[in-house]
């Protein structure tokens, strides 16, 4: 049964959250709503955790959490959300269940409870993550090499960067919506090198980063930086000894390589790659920031929203309301210039509480606030140093969506609420893996005395 979990998780990671377009997916329309045949597969997925939980019922789990109550408080909020918008007459059925459809994979975090408590299905999930992250990442380098032509099967946006609203010139922006599992395994294969250097982490940790970089995301980059700095300070100090020297040895590698692109020896190609990345990174500044017309103009965006949920403010608008008429195209050409209605806004927290209220926000802070609290306190208690490296990167990653949500809506979206809601539960299976090892440690260790 866990192997098959395990086959059906990654086939759903493959359409949501890496490199595969959702719509070569086969869709049928069912009461007006179009119904995707992933879909079906994620109602499979849930009816084989259940199945899953049934077969090991006496199954006890040593580390318990309030996070799982939380959650579901927090998908039953979405529920809420969901029906306000299928009987909303601005909504309607069709919209609620498109993103209703991003929304309830939330309930991903649910599917890692039908795993058994054993360190190789830890190790399988890790694989998981980290074969997804170098095949969106090789794809990712594939389309910035230039080449291939535009891959059709492949998701995301591929365009050339722009930066402080000039354009880099030779320079492709990949946005694949791997960007997420990406960002996770950067995480993971930091930790996992803070525990040992290997020749194959080197590898894979080179090639994710180069797919990560290709991402061109500054809120991703500058939250990863954040949320690192946050776990540190809690880190045993044996671990923290770990981090900061073989930290310090990989940074060491990476900046030698930047400084050998950027002086050229690596090829044109790449110093202009690396000049674009130095130059986008330099604008996380205040001044560059408010210098940035696309940055401050999310501002007056979040105002709108904010006043039009005056109307509405306990429950919002319901999954799948439309937020605003935007206009996209070039300025210097108005034949270009295309008008649409969308229910995307930039900053996940004006987002979500447009679409669920401020019921929907308290419920989301109380879940992110208490998981990132809880689990930091833990950090200290695991045992097994490999299977803490990957907690670590876990709660890591859940701590960078806090602020990264505040300028791209990570909270609300499909590719990267999956990922999310994997890391939440790695983290507690393997806190609860860890616990139970030491209890069969102790356990064989007191009967070792009564022999």
């Amino acid at each position: 049964m866990n192997n098959l979990l395990l086959i059906i998780y990654f086939l759903l990671c493959l359409i949501f959250s890496t490199v595969i377009s959702p719509q070569i997916v086969p869709r049928l329309s069912v009461g007006g709503a179009s119904v995707s045949l992933t879909d079906f597969l994620f109602i499979f997925f849930v009816g084989c955790i259940f199945i899953s939980r049934l077969m090991h019922k006496n199954e006890s789990v040593p580390a318990r959490s309030y996070s799982i109550v939380l959650m579901i408080i927090f998908i039953g909020v979405g529920v809420i959300g969901f029906f306000n918008g299928i009987f909303s007459k601005d909504v309607g059925i069709n919209l609620a269940v498109r993103e209703g459809r991003n929304f309830f994979l939330y309930l991903v975090f649910f599917i890692y409870l039908g795993l058994s408590l054993d360190g190789k299905n830890v190790n399988r999930v890790v694989n998981i993550l980290l074969i997804l992250a170098c095949l969106t990442s090789f794809f990712s380098i594939l389309e910035a090499s230039g080449v291939v032509e535009r891959i059709p099967f492949i998701a995301g946006k591929i365009k050339t960067l722009t930066t402080g609203g000039e354009e880099m010139a030779g320079v492709t922006r990949v946005s694949l919506p791997g960007v997420s599992v990406i960002n996770f395994a950067f995480f993971i294969l930091f930790f996992q090198l803070s525990q040992k250097i290997s020749v194959l982490r080197l590898s894979l940790m080179l090639l994710v980063s180069l797919g990560f970089f290709l991402s061109f995301n500054r809120g991703a980059w500058l939250s990863t930086i954040l949320a690192m700095v946050s776990v540190f300070f809690f880190l045993p100090p044996l671990l923290k000894k770990q981090v900061a020297i073989k930290g310090f040895i990989v940074f060491f590698l990476a900046l030698l390589l930047f400084v050998g692109g950027l002086s050229g020896i690596m090829g044109g190609r790449v110093k202009t790659y690396l000049d674009a990345g130095t130059d986008r990174f330099a604008t996380m500044t205040v001044a560059g920031m408010q210098e940035d017309n696309s940055f401050m103009g999310r501002f007056e965006e979040s105002r709108i929203l904010l006043e039009k949920l005056k109307n509405r403010p306990v429950l919002g608008f319901g999954l799948g309301a439309l937020t605003q008429r935007v206009t996209w195209g070039k300025e210097g050409n108005k034949e270009s210039l295309r008008s649409y209605e969308t229910g995307y806004a930039h900053n996940g927290y004006v987002y979500l509480t447009y679409k669920l209220g401020i019921l929907g926000l308290l419920a989301f802070l109380l879940l992110f606030v208490y998981f990132s609290v809880k689990s930091l306190k833990m950090i200290k208690r695991l045992k097994d140093p490999e299977i803490g490296a990957i907690y670590v990167a876990s709660v890591g990653f859940v701590i960078s969506i806090v602020p990264h949500s505040l300028v791209n809506p990570r909270n609300m979206e499909g590719k990267w609420i999956i990922i999310i809601a994997s890391a939440m539960a790695l983290s507690h299976l393997c806190l609860s893996v860890d616990a139970l090892a030491s209890r069969k440690i102790q356990g064989g260790i007191s009967n070792d005395i009564i022999k």
